[in-house]
């Protein structure tokens, strides 16, 4: 069997969860907090980060070479669309998630005011976060706005950007970042139909039980509307 380890904060281990769940595999899911749990994370990735995912004598510490690797091993539900130029589309915004808008929306938003505040009880940096907010966030909304069709996924069906988009932008949509439709009416469209995913919703409702996120809906609200 897969086995999963990661920190139900991480948006790179909410896009692995989702894409599994989307192809159907069984997996294990093992959670770790890369601060309680430093020791035996490094055993596994001496780097401390996560996601980690193994699968029988494979062993993967990030979510791009995760995702390759699932789409070339378990080819039976593809998260890449199969012609060009969709399918170069869809691998650009796979990795512009994970990179640009993962930093911006998990990095320095959610880690100050969820991660950094509600789970290690520590002051937030509220000049990091607006600072995000009131420059990077923007062009990263508005860049999305734009590509974006009026509906439907960003590549004709579904595909891992979505997953990955969603992903990460629901981590600053948890701690003060704003997309409504009067803003950007396809960027919130589009989120919406994103999270409906009936796999989105079963890894979102394992998320919401736990103190820190349910905090964050309190402090901060839904950022999507």
């Amino acid at each position: 069997m897969i086995e999963l380890y990661g920190f139900h904060y991480s948006p790179a281990v909410r896009e692995v969860r989702v894409a599994l769940e989307v192809k159907g595999l069984a997996y294990s899911y093992d959670p770790l907090d890369p601060y309680a749990d430093r020791d035996r994370l490094a055993q596994l990735n001496p780097s401390g980060r996560v996601p980690v995912l193994r699968d029988g004598a494979a062993a993967m510490t990030n979510a791009v070479d995760i995702f390759a690797h699932l789409e070339r091993t378990y080819p039976g539900v593809p998260l890449l669309p199969s012609v060009s130029p969709a399918r170069e589309q869809a691998a650009q915004a796979h990795v512009f998630a994970n990179n640009e808008l993962l930093m911006a929306m998990s990095g320095r938003v959610f880690f100050q005011r969820v991660i950094r505040q509600l789970h290690l009880g520590q002051p937030s940096d509220e000049a990091v976060v607006q600072q995000a907010l009131s420059v990077e966030v923007p062009s990263l909304l508005q860049r999305l706005e734009v590509a974006l069709p009026e509906t439907g996924f960003l590549c004709g069906g579904l595909s891992i950007a979505d997953i990955s988009i969603g992903a990460s932008l629901r981590a600053g949509l948890l701690a003060g970042v704003r997309v409504d439709r009067a803003n950007y009416p396809r960027l919130a469209n589009y989120l919406a139909a994103v999270f409906s995913i009936p796999a989105f919703v079963r890894v979102i409702a394992e998320e919401d039980t736990l103190a820190p996120f349910q905090q964050a809906y309190q402090y901060y609200g839904w950022g999507l509307s």
